[in-house]
């Protein structure tokens, strides 16, 4: 099994080494917290995919509905005080990606790590908040995509 996941692995950073923008774009991504050589991969079709689908004319919004990391709230009759969930629309193991990755990122010295506590002493659930970091990990991700420059902490604190 083990021998397959090397093959396929391979099969796909082929066809990346014969593109110099795809191989510069994956590079930038990896300067965002948490994106490593197993995430960027997904992210990176998965960016170039919604890129393609809304002509370059997607927003932020968009994207996370359709990673389906949005929030739906649960509207089912009289059954309207349970918590938020999300949507689970898009590719699940991009999602769950994009969840580990938001693990490790808030266990690290980086701009996350401060939204996730900051999230948690407002009293938000801890999976709720790890959640929120694989939202933020996706924006960021599409930021770096859109404007092809690499992550800036700085900007990214400013924003948040």
């Amino acid at each position: 099994m083990e021998d397959e996941l090397r093959q396929v692995e391979e099969a796909i950073r082929v066809p990346l080494q014969a593109h110099a923008a795809l191989q510069e774009t994956a590079a930038q991504l990896q300067t965002v917290p948490e994106i490593g050589a197993r995430t960027v991969l997904p992210l990176l079709v998965t960016l170039g995919r919604w890129d393609a689908r809304t002509a370059g004319q997607g927003t932020t919004k968009g994207l996370v509905a359709y990673a389906g990391l949005d929030p739906v709230p649960s509207e089912s009759g009289t059954s309207v005080h349970r918590h938020a969930t999300i949507s689970r629309q898009g590719n699940r193991a991009l999602r769950s990606r994009l969840y580990w990755c938001a693990l490790g990122a808030i266990r690290g010295d980086n701009p996350l790590r401060a939204f996730y506590h900051r999230l948690v002493a407002h009293h938000k659930a801890k999976k709720l908040a790890r959640v929120a970091a694989a939202r933020k990990i996706l924006i960021w991700a599409w930021a770096v995509y859109r404007h092809q420059t690499p992550f800036d902490p700085a900007r990214a604190m400013a924003a948040s």
